[in-house]
């Protein structure tokens, strides 16, 4: 089912209420850099639209598709691309009868605009290769020219129609100003209270690395590359230079490694449950410290200390990942169980032993390390037996004969002989041994 269907109809009214004054350079953005990223239908509906303006008089959406030769589902397609790249704003007013809709054309940026946005000329680089890329630059490098409601805005944000599979390190041009002019409306969510504990956490001052123009950065990066909170951490904490702000060229190169590395190492192994408190001067005891080390750190950063800082398998990790997702374990409690596993079987984590300690743990509805700790130390005679349950042999022990050759059947036979005749031998002496003590105690 496609997704036009039940959001719009032919008979559905519209009306164009805003058209930009458009220059040569805005066409040849539109045709050279925008075209590229969403379309030649895309780029016909704005131009179409563009003509609309001067219609004061309602029209259908009917009208625009035999305008353009478009089907419903085709030209639905190609306006919401034109929404997600900040071409045009829909609203839409509900009727009794039809719905109207409103479009307000926005003003494309120029060329040179448009390879300073981040987002766009990422976009564009992943589209037309290095080669193209590197031509458009140097022509725009040559020609620096910068310039600059009362409806439901059901504007298709960027997030739900653009990703990129293949994210790619893209250069720009040099600039007199590092100020984005992106206009694309980037629906994410950050847990920016996260972010700014953990710089602060490490000295680092949280209210210059965010500032308005590296937010929209890390918007833009995080929309793109489906970055969660703890690969932003990464990111942010590899990109943050000598001088405490932060390198934007580093932070989109650690955006694109830890993408790449995404696939190898699952969500689930890089979560914690919350960040270290440095603010408590309390004294803790042992066990406090225990319980506090358990819900910092995330299980990947645990099983690397308890390898002596190597490197997790790829392998431990998917299948720590698994067993969190399917038995519904905290960070936290996982960390438990490895912890208690690895110490328990000589450093060893076994697949099927972490699995039944975790079903126990998740039908006892284990939520905290605390509980975890509890429930290990009183259940810890059954896990041992667990460790020492002897397996089944599936193998009929007379289904295989051993082979041997005759001289060895032979040669036991003999030996068997002589060994009867021996005992036979000693059995005698033995005999009369006893018979002459006998002897002698009657004399």
């Amino acid at each position: 089912m496609h997704q036009s269907i039940g959001k719009i109809l032919p008979s559905d009214g519209f009306l164009v209420q805003e058209s930009p004054p458009l220059t040569y350079e805005h066409y040849q953005a539109l045709y050279q850099l925008y075209q590229p990223i969403i379309g030649a239908k895309s780029v016909a509906v704005y131009m179409t639209l563009n003509t609309q303006v001067l219609h004061t008089k309602t029209r259908t959406h009917h009208h625009l598709m035999q305008t353009m030769n478009l089907s419903l589902d085709e030209w639905y397609d190609a306006r919401i691309k034109c929404e997600a790249i900040g071409l045009i704003q829909t609203y839409k007013e509900k009727n009794a009868d039809v719905d109207l809709y409103y479009y307000r054309l926005l003003k494309p940026s120029t060329a040179f605009e448009f390879l300073q946005d981040d987002l766009l000329s990422q976009m564009l680089y992943h589209h037309v290769g290095q080669p193209k890329y590197q031509e458009l630059l140097e022509r725009i490098e040559q020609t620096k020219n910068l310039s600059l409601d009362q409806k439901d805005d059901i504007t298709k944000p960027f997030t739900d129609i653009f990703s990129v599979v293949d994210p790619i390190s893209v250069p720009k041009p040099s600039a007199d100003s590092n100020e984005s002019t992106s206009s694309i409306d980037i629906d994410v969510s950050i847990d920016w209270d996260w972010l700014k504990k953990v710089l602060e956490d490490r000295m680092l001052p949280s209210d210059i690395i965010f500032s308005q123009e590296n937010n929209t950065l890390i918007k833009q990066m995080t929309a793109l590359y489906r970055l969660d909170t703890n690969q932003l951490e990464k990111a942010l904490q590899w990109a943050i230079d000598e001088n405490h702000s932060l390198n934007r060229t580093e932070f989109k190169t650690a955006c694109l490694d830890l993408t790449t590395m995404s696939e190898e190492s699952p969500k689930e192994v890089n979560k914690r449950e919350k960040i270290k408190d440095r603010s408590s001067s309390k004294e803790k005891t042992k066990q406090e410290r225990f319980i506090d080390q358990m819900e910092t750190i995330t299980p990947k950063e645990l099983l690397e200390d308890l390898s002596n800082g190597s490197q997790a398998s790829t392998q431990d990790l998917k299948m720590i990942a698994s067993i969190m997702e399917q038995q519904g374990l905290t960070p936290g409690v996982m960390n438990v169980l490895i912890h208690y596993v690895m110490l328990k079987t000589d450093m060893k984590l076994t697949k099927s032993y972490l699995e039944k300690i975790a079903s126990h743990w998740s039908r006892k509805n284990v939520k905290t390390v605390h509980q975890a700790m509890t429930l290990a130390k009183s259940e810890h005679k059954k896990y041992q037996q667990w460790t020492h349950q002897p397996k089944k042999s599936y193998y009929n022990s007379k289904a295989k004969k051993e082979v041997v050759p005759e001289w060895f059947k032979n040669q036991k036979t003999n030996s068997a002989k002589q060994s009867k005749q021996t005992d036979d031998s000693s059995q005698d002496v033995t005999d009369l041994l006893k018979s002459f003590e006998e002897q002698k105690t009657q004399k």
